[in-house]
């Protein structure tokens, strides 16, 4: 799971970096911060935190899609019919499913 290393200094996100894993994270962090003592970090306030990372890419977005018509699940029903018919017949179907519509 992927970490993300924060560094606030007075409660304002200073630097932040994310990582495969939190022990990179801690020497991205102790690299940063080198050099400086307790003392000065306690004095300016500096503080680290770790966060776990959910990954958001891929897959379904919310509320994406088609919407439904009706107010039930629906399912394709396919039937042969004459040419000659065909118009007269998707009319019918047409009215029939109108009376189930929701709008």
């Amino acid at each position: 799971m992927k970490v993300k290393a924060i560094i606030y200094q007075k409660d304002k996100k200073v630097r932040s970096k994310a990582f495969e894993n939190k022990t990179d994270a801690k020497n991205w962090v102790n690299g940063v911060l080198m050099g400086v003592s307790d003392y000065t970090k306690k004095k300016l306030e500096i503080k680290t935190v770790y966060e776990n990372v959910e990954e958001n890419r891929g897959g379904k977005r919310i509320g994406s899609g088609v919407k439904s018509l009706f107010q039930e699940k629906t399912t394709t029903i396919t039937i042969r019919v004459p040419e000659s018919n065909k118009e007269e017949i998707k009319k019918q179907f047409q009215q029939i499913l109108n009376r189930y519509r929701v709008f």
